[in-house]
């Protein structure tokens, strides 16, 4: 049985500034990104960060985001293995052959139908 021991969050936030990290908030989003600033509040600055609703990224935000410490169910660094893993393509999609010619969607049924 594992035994949970508490973690104070204001050094914790601080020991992420600078680092990589993920912030869910209450609502559902999470936003992915450098952790620049938090304060005395517990407000979080993140830059570059792109945002997820539902495990589907919805783009890069232009700009820093400050994000309101009400807001926020939990925040966790990314480590940089992790990050790497995320970004690099999943193996299957690596390795299917890319058509260079497009296909319409007729032909998309037919492959589709003769694959079944």
């Amino acid at each position: 049985m594992s035994v949970f021991t508490p973690v104070n969050p204001r050094p914790f936030l601080q020991s992420l500034v600078s680092k990589l990290a993920v912030v869910r908030l209450k609502w559902g989003q999470e936003y992915k990104g450098i952790l620049t600033s938090t304060d005395q509040y517990m407000n979080i600055q993140l830059a570059d960060a792109e945002e997820f609703q539902d495990g589907n990224s919805l783009g890069v935000l232009p700009g820093d985001l400050l994000i309101r410490c009400n807001n926020v169910l939990y925040v966790r660094e990314i480590k940089q293995e992790t990050a790497a893993m995320d970004a690099s393509p999943p193996a299957a999609a690596a390795a299917a052959p890319r058509r260079e010619d497009p296909v319409s969607e007729d032909e998309q049924m037919e492959e589709g139908e003769q694959g079944a």
